[in-house]
């Protein structure tokens, strides 16, 4: 199934969904070319999420009471838990992530506005970076990939829009048919899509992506926008409800 856009008439343009886009598909062009180059496992190892090198700052900067190893971790490490969203590991998991922020993301962007769209993207992907983190702080292995904001686009789409069709290519025969799928067959879809995105991995001499904390991380992307979402729609109607009162 290739998911190809939702139902929904949209209004405006997508400035922050096709901005993240781009820089994901311009990252993913510098790590092609450090795979050409012998230096991807830099690349990931300086920008990706390092939990022994994230956690182990940490921990030092508080134990010495230093001010200098506390700045260098606000600036050399906590950055990571973005900048681990922008690298991808194989041409599968970038492919996977640009489609469904195609498919699922401008509707959200069109509801919530730009802002708030953007903070909801990097707060639930920073967020799920975290728990990626903390479930191993030993990990030497660096953790990369947006799959965690996402899982937690994915998860506010079905709580705001369970409804909502999308329109997709699904494999019929020899070719593929254009057919309307519930969003909700893309819940699960995304959880098993997840174990293919090693497919065309970029490299295979570097490790990259502990599999067992990415997947349960994901889990936790999908319920945190899930959730975020039954919030949102909660305070509105209470203030829904206040505003008829008052009338």
């Amino acid at each position: 199934m290739i998911p190809i856009r939702d139902d929904s008439a949209r209004r405006r343009l997508s400035v922050v969904s096709l901005l993240l886009m781009a820089i994901s598909m311009a990252v993913f062009a510098m790590e092609l070319k450090g795979s050409a180059s012998g230096q991807l496992g830099g690349v990931w190892q300086t920008w990706g999420l390092v939990g022994d090198r994230f956690w182990g700052s940490l921990a030092a900067a508080i134990r010495e009471g230093n001010p200098a190893a506390a700045v260098a971790w606000l600036f050399f490490s906590l950055p990571s838990l973005w900048t681990s969203l922008f690298l991808h590991a194989s041409f599968s998991q970038i492919l996977g992530n640009l489609l469904f922020l195609w498919a699922f993301a401008p509707r959200l962007e069109a509801l919530w506005g730009r802002g708030r769209f953007l903070a909801f993207y990097l707060g639930c992907g920073g967020l799920t970076s975290g728990i990626q983190a903390i479930s191993d702080p030993s990990l030497a292995t660096p953790l990369i990939g947006a799959n965690g904001a996402i899982a937690a686009i994915l998860g506010a789409y079905l709580v705001r829009f369970p409804t909502a069709k999308i329109d997709s290519l699904c494999p019929w025969g020899l070719g593929l048919v254009a057919t309307p799928l519930p969003a909700w067959v893309y819940g699960i879809w995304w959880f098993a899509q997840q174990a293919f995105y090693g497919i065309g991995r970029l490299s295979a001499d570097v490790a990259v992506n502990a599999w067992g904390i990415g997947y349960w991380a994901h889990g936790f992307g999908l319920l945190l926008g899930a959730g975020i979402a039954l919030w949102g729609k909660y305070r509105r109607s209470i203030a829904s409800s206040e505003n008829q009162g008052l009338g």
